[in-house]
C-alpha cells in the first residue's frame, strides 16, 4: 500500500518542529458522524477524515505542518540558531566588535534574499538606524569582525563556503551574501 508522495520522515520532522499553541488535531479513519461532532466540540479546524485508509494522510498532515504554517516567532528562532551557529563556526563571537551588526546584516539579507538590496545604500543605513550609529561605523565594524575571524582561524569552514575566492579574504558583501545563501539552503533542508 502506497503511503503518499511525502516521505514519513519528512512529515515527522515537520510535526516535531511545529509550534502550534493550544491546537487540537483530530484524525479519523472512518466516515462516522461522531468524529465530525467531536471535531466541532474540540473546536478544531485541523480535522482530517480518511475513510479510504492511509493514502493521502501524510500529504495532508505535511501540508498542515509545513514551514509556512509555523508562527513567525518559530521561524525567527530557527533562523537565529542557524546564524549564531555559522558565526560561531567562523569564530565570530559576541565579544568581537561588529558581531551584532553582522548578525543583523545576515538576518536582513536572508529575509530579502530574492531582492537585489544594495549593501551600502540600504543595509548599512538600516542597521545604523537600529543601533543609532552611522553607516560608516557599521561597515567598519562588520569588516573588523570578518577580518579578525579570517586572521585568527585557518578554518576549513571558510574554504568550504569561499573556495571560489582562492584564499582571498571576502568583502563584506561577499561574506554576508554567501552566509545568507548557505543558511537559506540549510533552512530548506531543515524542514523539508
Amino acid at each position: 500500500m502506497k503511503l503518499s508522495s511525502v516521505p514519513v520522515h519528512k512529515l515527522l520532522k515537520a510535526v516535531r518542529h511545529a509550534d502550534f499553541d493550544d491546537s487540537v488535531l483530530l484524525i479519523a479513519f472512518g466516515s462516522d458522524e461522531k468524529d465530525k461532532t467531536l471535531a466541532d466540540i474540540l473546536k478544531t479546524d485541523k480535522y482530517f477524515n480518511f475513510s479510504d485508509g492511509f493514502d493521502g494522510l501524510t500529504e495532508s498532515l505535511y501540508t498542515l505542518f509545513r514551514e509556512e504554517n509555523f508562527g513567525t516567532s518559530h521561524k525567527t528562532h530557527i533562523l537565529d540558531k542557524f546564524i549564531l551557529k555559522y558565526l560561531n563556526n567562523f569564530g565570530i563571537l559576541p565579544s568581537i566588535r561588529g558581531y551584532y551588526y553582522l548578525y543583523d546584516a545576515i538576518f536582513f539579507k536572508i529575509e530579502h534574499l530574492k531582492e537585489l538590496v544594495p549593501i551600502t545604500k540600504n543595509l548599512y543605513p538600516y542597521i545604523a538606524k537600529k543601533y543609532d550609529t552611522t553607516p560608516n561605523k557599521v561597515e567598519r565594524a562588520i569588516r573588523h569582525a570578518i577580518v579578525s575571524a579570517w586572521q585568527r582561524y585557518d578554518n576549513k569552514f571558510f574554504d568550504d563556503i569561499f573556495s571560489v575566492l582562492e584564499g582571498r579574504k571576502p568583502t563584506n558583501n561577499e561574506f554576508i551574501c554567501a552566509i545568507a545563501v548557505k543558511i537559506a539552503d540549510d533552512l530548506q533542508n531543515y524542514i523539508f
